[in-house]
């Protein structure tokens, strides 16, 4: 700031803040100017990778619109041959292990950096219940409450089960994608949880069905858009929530040993 003085006393407006740049989105799919935590519930082979590889090669999705992407995913570096260009584009930033060290050196580079100038990142946790040794309050799933601070335009975590999901994150997530599921407590789970947003847990579970009719289909709801709506696919609009259900929550059952460790057999 240049203190010199020129004898003018007159009152000078304060500058504004510098406008953030937006970054441009169909308005079918997630807007991640805010922050945006999503999940991705799938069972093998029905798309979770394709999506992924989407979201960061199909300049109609996010390719070319952030700054960096990180993904820790043991699928996607084990030969899967779906992800390999993801893997010649991204190969640097793609790890086949987690660690909440590893990640907290990430969230150290980001926030070292002036807010205003923080690049634009993605994390994604694919398919996490595969990485030995994660526990509900690894790192991984505690970002949820606070990602948006280190500028993580897009927290997504992709799992074969809805229940694996930590509390934490199934509360902070503002759109989720779900496949057809014949695990039956799975689906009174996610219609428990979520159903209020779209009238009941019929409703939800009705809109499931109709979204996951064809094979590598899948239900995207947005679930707090001004007024919730829910997708088949990112192409299908097939409700939009009345404005009356708009304040209504996302029910979650927040009972869980905080240090125990996922087992999958559990919760089937």
């Amino acid at each position: 700031m240049d203190c010199s003085g020129k004898e003018d006393l007159t009152i000078l407006p304060i500058k504004d803040r510098p406008v953030e740049k937006k970054i441009k989105h169909h308005p079918n799919f997630f807007d991640v100017n805010g922050g945006a935590c999503v999940i991705d519930i799938a069972s093998p082979r029905q798309g979770k990778t394709t999506r992924i590889c989407n979201y960061f090669q199909n300049p109609n999705f996010l390719c070319g619109k952030l700054d960096a992407v990180y993904i820790y995913s043991s699928t996607i570096t084990n030969g899967d041959s779906t992800a390999r260009f993801l893997l010649d584009q991204y190969g640097e930033t793609i790890y086949s292990e987690y660690s909440d060290a590893h990640l907290q050196t990430i969230l150290d580079y980001q926030n070292q950096i002036p807010k205003e100038q923080r690049p634009n990142i993605a994390l994604v946790f694919d398919d996490f219940i595969s990485f030995p040794n994660l526990k509900k309050n690894s790192l991984c799933f505690r970002i949820a409450s606070s990602y948006r601070h280190s500028n993580i335009k897009l927290l997504y975590y992709s799992s074969q089960l809805y229940r694996a999901v930590p509390p934490i994150v199934r509360q902070s997530i503002n759109y989720a994608i779900l496949s057809q599921n014949a695990n039956n407590k799975e689906v009174e789970k996610m219609a428990e949880e979520m159903g209020a947003r779209f009238g009941d847990m019929d409703k939800f579970k009705s809109l499931l069905t109709e979204a996951t009719e064809k094979p590598y289909s899948f239900l995207m709801l947005d679930l707090y858009g001004k007024p919730a709506k829910a997708y088949s696919n990112f192409t299908n609009l097939i409700f939009t929530a009345p404005q009356i259900l708009h304040n209504a929550s996302i029910t979650t059952d927040f009972s869980f040993d905080n240090g125990k460790g996922l087992d999958e057999d559990e919760l089937k």
